[in-house]
């Protein structure tokens, strides 16, 4: 990759990095390790997931926790706007299903 540091492995998500603007991995990101414990049978098929997805297992994991996130803050937003606007209406999770689908 031109302009890049030859001494500095590139993570396996480098796109993500560039969509962010970044063209190397930042030495002062804050970053903590952290253990995790899991049955062996989710943790080998996590670890098929990464590979499939050409990530290391430290990347796609802290990938699934911000999707996680995201979903969460959204599951705030549904809720807010349910409480000043009503239940959402079957037809309209309907709707909101396929366009998700699709």
């Amino acid at each position: 990759m031109p302009g890049t540091d030859p001494g500095v492995k590139m993570p396996t998500f480098g796109h993500e990095l560039a969509r962010l603007g970044m063209t190397k991995y930042d030495r002062n990101m804050a970053v903590e390790r952290v253990t995790i414990s899991v049955d062996s049978e989710l943790a080998e098929a996590v670890r098929q997931a990464a590979r499939d997805d050409a990530q290391n297992l430290s990347a796609w994991l802290v990938d699934a926790a911000r999707r996680r996130l995201a979903a969460r803050g959204l599951r705030d937003v549904l809720a807010e706007w349910e409480a000043e606007h009503g239940a959402f209406s079957d037809s309209e999770l309907v709707d909101a299903r396929t366009r998700l689908i699709s």
